[in-house]
């Protein structure tokens, strides 16, 4: 029998930005996306957060798609 593993890497990166007029600490998280399932797969976690509103779960300001890349701005985040 022949068993084969396939691995996936995702380098994901995240940026501490600041608000440059109330100070507020925000997070950019960019995702490099290869096809458009992951794309599909990264907009159903955009659709998520821009429903939740809890103080315990991050705040997504947006979110958009540039240069082969996913960014999404979020808030509340510890970094």
């Amino acid at each position: 029998m022949n068993v084969v593993v396939v691995v996936v890497v995702v380098v994901v990166l995240f940026i501490q930005t600041e608000h440059r007029e109330t100070g507020k600490l925000a997070a950019m998280k960019r995702v490099p996306i290869q096809d458009d399932s992951e794309l599909d797969d990264f907009m159903v976690e955009i659709d998520v957060l821009a429903e939740c509103k809890h103080h315990n779960i991050v705040g997504l300001h947006e979110a958009y798609y540039y240069d082969s890349a996913l960014w999404v701005s979020c808030s509340g985040v510890w970094l």
